[in-house]
């Protein structure tokens, strides 16, 4: 249940503050400074909420995998340290950007952030993917142990994902040039990912044998390559949302493409959470721990996600240029 929890968690990191950092990226690509006022005012009401379920899988981790936690944290510092300095500048950037003097260089300040946010993210991911060498409990290989080919791939990959989230929500929030140029967006990271994710699926089976049982076999390829099929089709429907210029299903389908890819990678491990070997089993706390936190998660989770929910049915509609 914990690993499902966390799965969930993680899922929304990546899909909702995904979404965000995804526009952040994408404001750096805009000359003119209205248009990225459009696309910042696009995310000025979800931004917080978003992040704040960084915080909620740190803290849930810290507390039913502190194996894990420990782990990830010290082997990880400087990707961790540059994503907190990312999402400070984001922060900062986006409070300041409407009163500043100068909205270009605090509006390049939330694009760098993003960009900076989404690289530390990535790395870190594949580093947890790609393995960690372990040695009596700790891990080998210095400070730099989590930089390798895989975990560099890994980021442009999480990056092909987070501007394919961030370019679907511009389509579905904004209109006129913004709308274009986030069309012009979806078109390429959808086709980025196309073949970023295969050749990602690919190299991890290469490098963990228990992959490939999970994609193959029976029955682990219902959690690995059944939410991998019903991906393709929700690409299918995006391309076609395309042409014909249906932007919910543009948004909706672009969402959905990602989630399943991440859900493909999430039951492809278990229950494996440290590659090559170390298990949720190891790494979990004691029972008398879990059961008592998951009283309360079991409340406090409705709540965040009624909430979410509440927050994106207020704000919704399209924002308007200036």
């Amino acid at each position: 249940m914990w690993y499902l929890l966390l799965a969930l968690v993680l899922l929304l990191v990546l899909l909702l503050d995904g979404l965000d950092l995804g526009v952040g990226v994408l404001t750096l690509f805009v000359n003119q400074e209205e248009q990225r006022g459009t696309m910042l005012a696009s995310v000025s009401t979800i931004w917080h909420a978003n992040q704040t379920w960084l915080v909620v899988l740190g803290a849930l981790l810290f507390g039913a995998f502190p194996v894990v936690y420990g782990l990830a944290l010290s082997t990880l510092y400087l990707p961790v340290a540059l994503m907190l300095l990312g999402f400070i500048l984001r922060g900062v950037s986006a409070e300041y950007y409407d009163q500043a003097d100068n909205q270009r260089l605090w509006g390049l300040a939330f694009g760098l952030g993003s960009l900076s946010a989404t690289v530390a993210l990535g790395l870190g991911l594949g580093a947890l993917l790609a393995g960690l060498p372990l040695d009596g409990g700790r891990v080998s290989g210095g400070s730099w142990a989590w930089l390798s080919p895989f975990s560099v791939a890994a980021t442009l990959g999480l990056l092909g994902s987070f501007v394919l989230s961030g370019a679907a929500w511009l389509v579905l929030k904004t209109g006129g040039p913004v709308r274009e140029k986030a069309l012009r967006a979806v078109r390429a990271s959808a086709f980025f990912l196309l073949i970023a994710a295969p050749a990602l699926i690919i190299w991890s089976c290469g490098m963990h044998p228990f992959l490939t049982a999970k994609w193959l076999a029976w029955p682990g390829l219902l959690v690995s390559s059944l939410p991998l099929a019903l991906a393709g089709v929700c690409f299918a429907g995006l391309v076609v949302s395309l042409a014909r210029g249906w932007d919910p299903g543009c948004f909706w389908l672009a969402l959905l493409t990602n989630l399943l890819l991440l859900a493909a990678l999430a039951g492809s491990i278990y229950p494996v959470v440290v590659p090559p070997g170390l298990t949720i089993f190891q790494a979990a706390a004691a029972d008398i721990n879990l059961e008592f936190m998951l009283v309360g998660v079991g409340i406090m989770l409705p709540l965040m996600l009624a909430y979410n929910a509440y927050q994106y049915w207020v704000f919704r509609g399209k924002v308007d240029q200036g």
